[in-house]
């Protein structure tokens, strides 16, 4: 790596270990536990002639409290899913392994970060349509730019500390296509071979993304600008 590109990088890791350590801990400290234990509980209680395959969708439209575990349940999954697919991201970039690295990125910086806000920004709304599969039916990430600024300020409206980041912000790095160190024209082109969809996505004439061209060099690093 660049020697100013490592401070950054280290950033990055010590961001997702904290993320990582928080998320064993929230598992340890036994209230997660206590959650299934109570709704497993009430369950084992019901008469037998109630079908228990509709409690769950029953639990989720009641929305609150009751329906906390099967909230805890989507968020650890997501969260844990996303952190392992950034560190792999993470020590590839350390190997100079770009195209893999971007690949990587780009499921927990989309469609992840848009299912663990609208979440938190929202969690019952979100688990009444998880439950009835009105979320499964739509492409996660099809909204609109607008769309998304204002879930992500609706889930730093939320955090308990100040935030350095902004709606506009996060969806120019994950999202535009125009920011000049965003990272969707890198994930699309790691993606695929042959993009069309944008001027900026073009892949030009005898080439293939990523694969010719002199993009295997530092400036690959620029992402972490």
């Amino acid at each position: 790596m660049p020697r100013g590109t490592v401070p950054r990088h280290e950033f990055c890791f010590w961001l997702h270990d904290q993320t990582a350590r928080l998320l064993v801990e929230a598992s340890h400290s036994g209230q997660i536990e206590d959650w299934h234990e109570a709704v497993s509980t009430a369950l084992s209680m019901l008469d037998e002639s109630i079908d228990e395959g509709k409690i769950l969708p029953a639990l989720a439209e009641s929305g609150g409290t009751l329906c906390v575990p099967m909230k805890i349940d989507i968020f650890v999954a997501v969260l844990s899913d996303t952190l392992h697919f950034i560190y792999e991201a993470l020590k590839n970039l350390e190997k100079r392994k770009f195209n893999v690295a971007f690949s990587l990125l780009r499921k927990p910086l989309t469609e992840n970060l848009i299912i663990l806000s609208r979440l938190v920004a929202d969690d019952d709304h979100f688990i009444r349509s998880f439950a009835d599969g009105t979320f499964q039916k739509k492409q996660v990430i099809q909204i609109y730019r607008s769309q998304r600024i204002d879930l992500f300020n609706s889930v730093i409206g939320k955090l308990p500390v100040g935030s350095p980041f902004t709606g506009d912000l996060i969806d120019d790095i994950a999202f535009s296509k125009d920011a000049p160190n965003g990272l969707q024209i890198r994930m699309q082109q790691s993606m695929h071979l042959v993009t069309t969809r944008h001027p900026a996505l073009l892949t030009p004439k005898l080439g293939i993304n990523r694969i010719f061209f002199d993009e295997q060099g530092d400036e690959n690093y620029s992402a972490y600008d």
